[in-house]
């Protein structure tokens, strides 16, 4: 059997672009949307499984998306400037990123946090306070002492 130089070259070009797409993880941080930040909130996001990566996002009580961010397993992440609000968090887990659709394409599982962020900004004496969360998706406690729990939920559900 005779393989042309131009047959292999293709053969390994086409093999290679296979397997980089299929590999293909964007760095923990990496936005895919985000806003204006300008306020004095922070919002820490741990990853705490090891073996699947998570696309989070932060939105509006409305549904709609305004901070889209990837986290690589076992990593974790902080957004700081986020301004005063009520906030939803819905978070995906998986394997094998797809950015095109924004999906895992295998073993996606996608959740919701039960209660929302609410982000404050307040004078003290002592000078301003201002709302600082870290959600841990495994299982979240925001605050420290406010425990949270991801409840599973539909692609429909989920903010598009």
């Amino acid at each position: 059997m005779k393989i042309s130089v131009l047959g292999l070259v293709l053969m390994m070009l086409i093999g290679g672009a296979l397997v980089q797409a299929q590999e293909y993880r964007p760095e923990t941080g990496t936005f895919i949307k985000d806003m204006q930040r300008n306020g004095l909130g922070v919002l820490t996001i741990v990853n705490s499984d090891n073996r699947m990566d998570a696309f989070a996002e932060l939105t509006a009580l409305n549904k709609e998306p305004l901070i889209k961010v990837f986290i690589r397993a076992g990593e974790s992440f902080t957004i700081s400037g986020i301004e005063d609000g009520q906030y939803d968090m819905y978070f995906k887990l998986g394997n094998r990123w797809d950015q095109s659709n924004l999906k895992f394409l295998a073993n996606e599982t996608l959740y919701k946090l039960d209660k929302s962020l609410q982000f404050q900004t307040e004078e003290t004496p002592q000078g301003r306070s201002y709302s600082a969360w870290t959600v841990a998706l495994e299982g979240s406690v925001p605050n420290g002492n406010e425990p949270m729990q991801p409840n599973p939920v539909s692609q429909e559900e989920f903010p598009s």
